[in-house]
């Protein structure tokens, strides 16, 4: 008895194999249909160079080396207590950098 129902899940395991097979050969013979975008086609636009550079660009907000002397406060920051009363000049220049980046990635920015 034993013997049977192992054959009958061998014989299982090829029907599924088989089918795989059956939709990977196929798969291949279609043509591709337009993939809709997704929220990590920005992610894979980007290199560890670029968002290294990122990164660096980020940490030194604060010092107007982006948005120019209007966001110069003399020392790196990105600090944001609470609302735009409290925003430092570091956290609006890193909103303008970072807003920048996404739009030129082709992604609608808005600040909220």
């Amino acid at each position: 008895m034993r013997g049977c129902a192992l054959g009958k899940g061998r014989a299982m395991k090829a029907k599924v194999i088989g089918v795989m097979v059956a939709v990977l050969l196929v798969g291949g013979a279609v043509p591709a249909l337009a993939q809709a975008p997704t929220p990590w086609d920005p992610v894979s636009q980007v290199s560890q160079s670029q968002y290294q550079a990122y990164q660096l660009a980020v940490q030194d907000m604060g010092l107007g080396l982006y948005g120019g002397p209007a966001y110069n406060q003399g020392y790196r920051n990105r600090y944001n207590s609470g609302g735009p009363a409290a925003e430092s000049l570091g956290f609006k220049e890193a909103t303008l950098y970072l807003s920048d980046q996404f739009a030129a990635m082709g992604l609608s920015v808005t600040v909220q």
